[in-house]
């Protein structure tokens, strides 16, 4: 069955097209104001939806006698007594888009001369526009096909709403501009739940790991990790980092993990040595470094290990008790120095959290706002490492940085200050370095789209405006939109053009040289397709006869798309018959054609002036490898 599909966005394009090869224009004709201000308010009170002004097809088919100088939109809406009647972008535009409308209407006063420099401008324009959205379309479908396939699924569990939403907006994914605040919201409540959504999925890992191998290092490694959230939690919900830290010797880690137990065993330490120098000053937790230079003199030195002895003997430490390893400590001078050093740094190390948190009280005090508490956990993690230092100690515990415990805890927090910092580029960065530090290289081998994908999420979660979102997706987007017709249907015909690259020789009008070129290539005509397969993410077969060539025109907006005039465009500039056989690849707007066409003989638009043309008659073999762009579908016959 026929199909016209002549929808507001292409018809314009169809009725230039038309204009370009019959010269037609419209006969100006004097106007009576008084029957056209009557017929403009009838319509005006019929179109009006819930009394907003309108402006369509039939107001226009009055207007435009009233501009006969370069027909223009806008001038509509700077006249002092039309602008309050008429509302540019509401219902039906008369081309489509107010930014194709005005460029289209202003070539109309050219054609009588065959002047078609804003038509092919316009046209261009709306080119480099549809390329654009063609490839947000197909990154979001490739987003899915990542989320959902076998080797990246994971990512599901890292950004559940998202891939909950992109479900959803998969089904009008090619209205997916609708959906930019919504896509926007989730995003940044699927990275402030990061840690949450870290946490279930590596949980499930290392209970998947440890059922088949009690020493499986990932499965430790992912303990590492739990640890590490464990004293980010505890330290963001109030408890000081000596309290934290102190936690982790009462958590059960799996027996066989000989790093986290020696963890907890350092950490017993590490609170016995913390509450021995508290401060009864109520203002500190810990003495200062001044108070701590007491211990120097050899003999409070050994009375408060001798008072340690009393009250922490019996606590134990691995096999033996706290008693039975400071007894060789009495009888060796060098442990001695080795705990005189490791006092040392702990109240060197604990200056830095006091204040840290001396900070945080003035200013919540004073009635600043805190951006973050950066420093409280910067200096936390070094207070951390004050358990690395308990191995030089007699205790036995091995050197637990070894394995990367340490670091691990570092990305762990930096993690959580990207989040309350909304650095969320930053968060992806440290997200994955820490899951390469748990999985390795070889067990990470969605990496890439983690990275890949996670930074487009971070970039839209930041976006302030729809715009930074469209810049966001056109940073990222790589090569399916209506260009999927064609591969789902078993024939089809359709006025199409190919934005892309071409490369080939060509015989040169003037001199009869044959040269290589390559270029931007932007042809318009009409394409006889034929689908491969009954599906939209197949391939197609197209013999493609294009009838002009705009390529220069869409070079140049593809890099400057804030001039207002160019220089004049003749139709015989761009006119460019020819016949191509072109591949539609599968699953992406992406087409390879092969083929040789005429002219055209416009190569380059400066400035100044377009002297760069190919008077001669040239002719080119060539492939290009493009964007495939439907303008309109004159005939489609379904499998």
């Amino acid at each position: 069955m026929k199909q016209l599909q002549l929808t507001k966005m292409y018809w314009p394009v169809v009725l230039a097209l038309t204009l370009f090869f019959s010269g037609l224009h419209a006969q100006d004709q004097d106007r009576i104001a008084y029957y056209d201000a009557i017929a403009l308010s009838k319509l005006y009170e019929s179109n009006k939806p819930d009394g907003i002004p309108v402006l369509n097809a039939e107001t226009w088919e009055v207007l435009k006698y009233y501009y006969p100088d370069r027909l223009d939109l806008p001038k509509v809406f700077t006249n002092p007594f039309l602008k309050n009647y008429f509302a540019q972008g509401t219902s039906a535009s008369l081309l489509g888009t107010a930014e194709f409308s005005k460029n289209l209407e202003q070539g109309f006063g050219g054609l009588g001369g065959l002047n078609v420099t804003t038509i092919a401008d316009g046209l261009a324009k709306f080119l480099v526009k549809r390329t654009k959205q063609e490839l947000s379309i197909n990154f979001f479908q490739r987003f899915i096909d990542v989320l959902e396939d076998d080797k990246t699924k994971d990512l599901q569990l890292l950004f559940p709403d998202t891939y909950g939403v992109l479900k959803i907006v998969d089904q009008e994914v090619y209205q997916f501009a609708n959906y930019i605040n919504t896509l926007r919201e989730t995003f940044e409540k699927d990275l402030q739940n990061i840690l949450t959504n870290l946490e279930a999925y590596l949980d499930t890992n290392r209970k998947n790991r440890y059922a088949t191998d009690g020493n499986d290092e990932i499965a430790q490694k992912i303990e590492y990790f739990q640890a590490a959230l464990l004293l980010v939690n505890n330290i963001r919900q109030g408890s000081h980092p000596a309290e934290a830290i102190g936690k982790l010797k009462d958590v059960s880690f799996h027996p066989n993990n000989k790093i986290l137990i020696d963890v907890k065993e350092a950490a017993k330490v590490f609170t016995i040595f913390s509450n021995s120098l508290r401060s009864t000053n109520a203002n500190r937790y810990w003495i200062n470094t001044e108070e701590s230079r007491v211990l120097t003199n050899p003999v409070t030195f050994n009375i408060y290990l001798g008072l340690l002895y009393q009250q922490y003997g019996t606590v134990p430490i691995f096999q033996q008790s706290f008693g039975e390893y400071l007894k060789k400590v009495a009888e060796n001078d060098a442990f001695i120095e080795n705990y005189k050093n490791y006092i040392k740094k702990f109240i060197e190390q604990s200056e830095k959290v006091a204040l840290a948190i001396t900070d945080i009280k003035q200013k919540k005090n004073a009635g600043e706002k805190l951006d973050s508490y950066k420093e409280l956990f910067q200096s936390s993690v070094g207070l951390l490492k004050n358990l690395e230092e308990v191995s030089k100690l007699n205790f036995g515990i091995e050197l637990i940085e070894k394995n990367g415990v340490i670091h691990i805890f570092n990305l762990v927090n930096s993690i959580y200050l990207d989040i309350n910092e909304g650095k969320y580029n930053a968060l992806i960065v440290d997200l994955s370095n820490l899951l390469t530090k748990i999985f390795g290289e070889r067990n990470f081998a969605w990496k890439n789209e983690l990275v890949r994908y996670g930074t487009f999420v971070a970039n839209v979660a930041k976006a302030e405006d729809s715009d930074e979102v469209q810049a966001a997706i056109e940073a990222i987007a790589l090569p399916v939109g209506s260009a999927s017709i064609k591969k789902g249907s078993k024939f089809n015909v359709a006025l199409n053009s190919y934005v892309g690259l071409s490369g080939g020789y060509e015989r040169n009008g003037q001199t009869g040289d044959f040269d290589f070129s390559l270029g931007v290539n932007a042809p318009v005509g009409v394409a006889l397709s034929w689908g491969h397969n009954t599906t939209k993410r197949s391939g197609s077969s197209s013999l493609y006869f294009p009838l002009i060539d705009i390529g220069a025109v869409t070079s140049f907006r593809f890099g400057d798309d804030q001039t207002e005039e160019l220089p004049e465009i003749k139709l015989e500039n761009i006119f460019a018959p020819g016949v191509y056989y072109v591949y539609g690849f599968p699953k992406a707007p992406i087409s390879l054609g092969l083929g040789g066409q005429f002219g055209p003989q416009l190569r380059e638009i400066t400035l100044t002036d377009n002297s760069n043309l190919d008077n001669g008659i040239s002719f080119t073999l060539q492939f290009f490898i493009a964007v495939d762009i439907p303008l309109l579908n004159f005939y489609t016959k379904s499998r």
